[in-house]
C-alpha cells in the first residue's frame, strides 16, 4: 500500500510560478508542531526536486497548509522551532531547578546593595553577575533574572522608609526589650492588658461600593461628617474589659483634626482612675503605647525649650549644686550628666494600686492586638 502524502494532490512545479499565492490564513505565532511540519515539508520537497527554487518550493507549501508566505518563508529562514508559549513553559521549569547556592548568591547581591544604602535594580544586579560562569548564561536576560528574584522571595513594590528607623540599633533593642519581657510576664501568668483609643464619625459611611452613571445608586447620607467619637477601651486574652468603655463625643467643628488632639491627658487620667483600675485584677501589666497624653511627666526634664528659671527650680528639688553665672546650655549639660529617668503620671498611678506599666517600642503599633480590632471595627 503506498504511503498518502498531502502533496500529492498540489500542483506540480512546472504548474507553480514564481509569483506570491494568496494563503487563506495568516498566523503571527505558530504552535511548535506547526513549525515542525513546514520545516519536513521544505526538506522533502527541496530533496525530491533540488532544481525547484526556492520560491516554488515556498508556494507549495503556502497552498498545502493555507499559511501565508511570510510566516513560512519567516520559520523556514529561522531555521529553528520557536514558540514564545513554549519558551516561557521551558524557562519557568529550568528556574525551579536553578541551585539553592544561586538564589543565595541572588540574595547576598541584592542584600548588598541596600548595605551600601543604594535600590538594586535589575541592570545593577545583571552588572554583579557577569562575573559568573556561562551555565548561568540564560539567567541574565531580563525575563529569567526578574523570575529568579521573585523566585527568591523578592517583590518590586513601594519602598517603605520607616524600616530604616525601625532598623535602627536603638529601636531594635527597644524591640527585644519589650518582648523580652511579655514573654517572662507571660511565663508568670500575668493578666496582659492592652489599650488604645480611635476615633469615629457619626455620618461615616462605606467609600466604595457597585454603582453606575445613573442616579439610581445615589446613597442618602448626609454629606458632613457629624460628630466625632472618641472610642477608649482596653482588654485581654479574655477579651474587653467590663465597665471599661469610654465614648467621648465632640463637635466636629470643634474637634482638631487629629483625634490624638482631641483626647487629653486629664481625660486618660480620669479613665485609669475611674473605670480601668476598679475593673482589673490584681498585678496586672497595662500595655500602652507613646502618645503623649499617656505620657505626662509628673516633674518634666527640662530641655532646650524650657525658661532658664524652671530649669533651676528643678535643680533646686533634684538637689543639684546651680553654678554661679552659669548659661542655660551649662545648665543643661548638668542635668543631662544625672541621667534622669522620666516619672509619668500614669505610671506612678498604676504602680500605686499595684499594676505595672509596660511601653510599645516605637513604631510598633503591630504588637498592640486591640489595633486590630479597631481596623475591623472600621471596615464594617
Amino acid at each position: 500500500m503506498a504511503l498518502w502524502r498531502p502533496w500529492d494532490n498540489a500542483p506540480s512545479h512546472e504548474e507553480m510560478v514564481d509569483e506570491p499565492v494568496q494563503a487563506e490564513f495568516f498566523h503571527k505565532d505558530l504552535e511548535e508542531q506547526t513549525q515542525r511540519v513546514i520545516l519536513n515539508m521544505y526538506d522533502c520537497l527541496k530533496n525530491e526536486n533540488p532544481d525547484s527554487s526556492q520560491n516554488q518550493i515556498l508556494n507549495r507549501i503556502c497552498i498545502l497548509t493555507k499559511i501565508s508566505r511570510s510566516t513560512i518563508y519567516r520559520v523556514i529562514k529561522r531555521g529553528d522551532v520557536v514558540n514564545h508559549s513554549f519558551h516561557r513553559k521551558r524557562i519557568g521549569q529550568k528556574l525551579k531547578r536553578i541551585d539553592v547556592g544561586f538564589q543565595e548568591d541572588i540574595r547576598r547581591i541584592i542584600y548588598g546593595f541596600h548595605k551600601e544604602n543604594l535600590v538594586p535594580t535589575l541592570e545593577m544586579i545583571r552588572d554583579k553577575l557577569k562575573d559568573y560562569p556561562e551555565d548561568f548564561y540564560n539567567y541574565k536576560c531580563s525575563d529569567s533574572l526578574h523570575c529568579i528574584v521573585k523566585l527568591c522571595g523578592f517583590q518590586y513594590k513601594k519602598l517603605d522608609k520607616r524600616m530604616v528607623i525601625m532598623e535602627s540599633s536603638r529601636i531594635v533593642e527597644l524591640r527585644q526589650e519589650f518582648l523580652h519581657k511579655v514573654k517572662i510576664y507571660r511565663e508568670q501568668k500575668r493578666n496582659l492588658i492592652y489599650l488604645d483609643e480611635t476615633w469615629y464619625d457619626t455620618h461615616d459611611v462605606v467609600q466604595y461600593g457597585w454603582v453606575d452613571d445613573s442616579n439610581k445608586c445615589i446613597l442618602n447620607a448626609p454629606c458632613n461628617r457629624g460628630k466625632r467619637i472618641i472610642i477608649l477601651h482596653a482588654g485581654s486574652e479574655n477579651g474587653f474589659i467590663p465597665n471599661a468603655l469610654l465614648l467621648s463625643a465632640k463637635n466636629i467643628k470643634e474637634s482638631c483634626a487629629d483625634y490624638h488632639e482631641d483626647m487629653t491627658s486629664d481625660l486618660f487620667e480620669k479613665w485609669i482612675e475611674q473605670q480601668l483600675i476598679p475593673n482589673i485584677s490584681p498585678n496586672s501589666v497595662i500595655i500602652m503605647d507613646n502618645a503623649s497624653y499617656h505620657s505626662r511627666q509628673k516633674n518634666k526634664i527640662p530641655n532646650t525649650g524650657t525658661k532658664k528659671q524652671d530649669i533651676i527650680d528643678f535643680m533646686k528639688d533634684k538637689g543639684m549644686e546651680i553654678p554661679q553665672k552659669s548659661t542655660k546650655a551649662i545648665l543643661l549639660d548638668l542635668i543631662k550628666r544625672q541621667k534622669f529617668e522620666k516619672e509619668y503620671v500614669v505610671d506612678n498611678l498604676l504602680q500605686q494600686n499595684g499594676h505595672e506599666v509596660l511601653r510599645l517600642p516605637p513604631y510598633y503599633c503591630i504588637f498592640n492586638p486591640i489595633e486590630l480590632v479597631w481596623a475591623a471595627l472600621k471596615k464594617k
